[in-house]
């Protein structure tokens, strides 16, 4: 609930977004975005709590930047 305050009150993408609550509490959250960097940025102060459902492609390079991130030396 914390996180489904902030991205309606305190969200950079107020005007491109849907949120969706689900019964079980939890909420998907439907963004418009043109750089990719601006949603990963946002998306990893949330982790572990949040992941991308689609696209598919989006997803993969969000978890590959985080693996390269976990693999730095």
């Amino acid at each position: 609930m914390r996180m489904q305050s902030y991205i309606l009150k305190e969200s950079l993408f107020q005007k491109k977004q849907k949120l969706y609550k689900k019964p079980d509490g939890s909420a998907e959250v439907i963004i418009k975005i043109t750089d990719k960097e601006e949603i990963f940025t946002v998306l990893r102060f949330w982790l572990p709590s949040v992941r991308i459902l689609e696209p598919e492609a989006l997803q993969k390079e969000f978890e590959k930047k985080l693996q390269d991130y976990l693999n730095f030396s």
